[in-house]
């Protein structure tokens, strides 16, 4: 509830006036938002969520755009692209969420192990019991996130998909020159389908 009040005084100073598009997954901002009249700017974004025509419908119908989910298989995608009757976004490239608190949990962690860390780096990660691969974990001032240990990416799917009209390429613990090399390759993806 404290930060809807912080969202209905940027709402007041007019602060998303600038950007073309928001993305939100949070049905309270959501409404904050439609009712200051920036629903033609909203983009909704829950990747778990958005897996299957129904709901991608109905939620086209309720925002500018919505985000197709990035936790099914590229077939799955391919046929859920052709299924929906609005232009999508779709994630191209980045590593995904497959965990999300609004805690401080890594915060919390070394305060209850009295462990002099600091919560912001990006460097730590986590391995659960049963599988061998390190997560990477993040905590900042939204909470904290485990991201899966690969990076998503989507390229010959690309020229299969029906009703997609913006991808999103999600650059996070990619040093500059590695990030640069990732969009190059999809602006020849486009651009040339190299």
């Amino acid at each position: 509830d404290d930060e809807l009040l912080v969202v209905k005084q940027l709402i007041l100073d007019k602060f998303f006036d600038q950007f073309e598009y928001i993305t939100y997954s949070d049905f309270g901002f959501k409404y904050l938002m439609s009712d200051a009249g920036y629903q033609s700017k909203l983009i909704f974004r829950a990747p778990t969520y958005l897996t299957n025509s129904e709901d991608v419908n109905i939620y086209s119908d309720m925002n500018a755009y919505v985000v197709l989910s990035s936790e099914i298989s590229s077939q799955e995608l391919i046929d859920l692209s052709k299924q929906i009757n609005k232009k999508t976004i779709v994630d191209l490239f980045g590593q995904n969420a497959c965990f999300y608190s609004r805690r401080l949990l890594l915060t919390n962690y070394f305060l209850y192990r009295n462990i002099d860390k600091d919560p912001s780096k990006s460097t730590y990660q986590v391995m659960e019991e049963l599988r061998e691969d390190f997560l990477p974990i993040i905590e900042d001032e939204t909470g904290t996130r485990i991201l899966e240990p690969f990076n998503h990416c989507l390229c010959e799917e690309i020229k299969e998909l029906s009703n997609v009209e913006y991808g999103i390429i999600m650059l996070r613990n990619l040093k500059n020159c590695d990030a640069e090399i990732v969009v190059k390759a999809y602006n020849a993806l486009v651009d040339d389908e190299n």
